[in-house]
């Protein structure tokens, strides 16, 4: 594709995924439209710095989703069920949708999640499921990416880190593998299907760059920052309490876990990292925020 046939619209722009792909997208000389509910946010404005067009809009206004997707070619769909709940967030993702689709929107990337559809009892999977089945009933040409673990989920500030490192310490026990990949990686990928729609419509992709035990991921974390991680002890019925559904993930984490094929996305994606290569640039972007 030499010549862009239109601009993009990037919803949840301004977060850690959001950003990633209006990165990418520029870096492949695409028109961005960066969709956020506060225009005005430091977040949004170097979003708007990098070149990107900065539209305010809600997920549950549908007029406000019509101007954004207006004259659009294509849109990247992204909800954040942790922040506004199972029920919501299948909301956001069905409107977004049947906006684009109004809008004629020829192509809509949907970030989900792997193993979206085992039926794992994980509201942030399921709702993710609910979505993707939404878009095949209504027709709208879409690609679905499915990205595994975030390395980013290690180097978070504040003590959230440290929760996830000990709640992984539990879930891993035992020589467990947890497979992971870069957000990074996944602007990159976004972009590349952007770019190659004929290749990519109505396929669902997994993203996984590397898969590691606990003691791995341990051994690269020294040897970038000479010290081990601290891991705060979350006993599974304190993290029941404090977030049912994260407890229940890291509960699947440890008897069943990701399971995407990490030779067949290395070899249809060259360029996605190994675990220590995405955790330093993770620590990077970390510095940054």
């Amino acid at each position: 594709m030499s010549e862009r046939p239109g601009p993009v619209v990037v919803a949840g722009a301004t977060g850690k995924q959001g950003r990633a792909v209006v990165a990418h997208l520029l870096q492949q000389g695409w028109q961005v439209r960066a969709m956020t509910r506060t225009k005005e946010s430091a977040a949004a404005q170097r979003l708007a710095q990098l070149g990107a067009e900065v539209v305010q809009a809600d997920f549950l206004d549908r007029s406000s989703l019509t101007v954004a997707l207006t004259g659009a070619y294509g849109a990247f769909s992204l909800q954040n069920t942790l922040s506004v709940g199972m029920a919501e967030e299948v909301m956001q993702g069905y409107a977004f949708a049947d906006a684009a689709l109004a809008c004629k929107v020829q192509h809509l990337v949907y970030a989900s999640i792997c193993q979206a559809d085992a039926q794992t009892g994980i509201e942030h999977f399921e709702s993710k499921w609910h979505i993707e089945q939404h878009l095949r009933q209504i027709g709208l040409p879409n690609t679905v990416c499915r990205p595994v673990f975030f390395i980013e989920n290690l180097v978070q500030v504040g003590g959230l880190t440290a929760m996830v490192w000990g709640a992984l310490k539990h879930a891993l026990r035992g020589g467990r593998k947890l497979q992971v990949v870069s957000v990074d990686d996944v602007g990159a990928v976004v972009a590349q299907v952007f770019q190659a729609p004929a290749s990519f419509v109505g396929q669902c992709i997994e993203l996984i760059g590397d898969e590691l035990t606990f003691e791995e991921m341990v051994e690269v974390r020294l040897r970038v920052l000479g010290k081990r991680p601290f891991g705060l002890p979350v006993p599974s019925t304190l993290l029941r309490l404090i977030d049912p559904d994260l407890a229940a993930m890291f509960s699947w984490l440890h008897t069943t876990g990701f399971s995407a094929d990490l030779a067949a996305a290395r070899a249809q994606f060259p360029s996605l990292r190994r675990f220590e290569e995405g955790y330093r640039l993770a620590l990077q972007g970390a510095k940054t925020e």
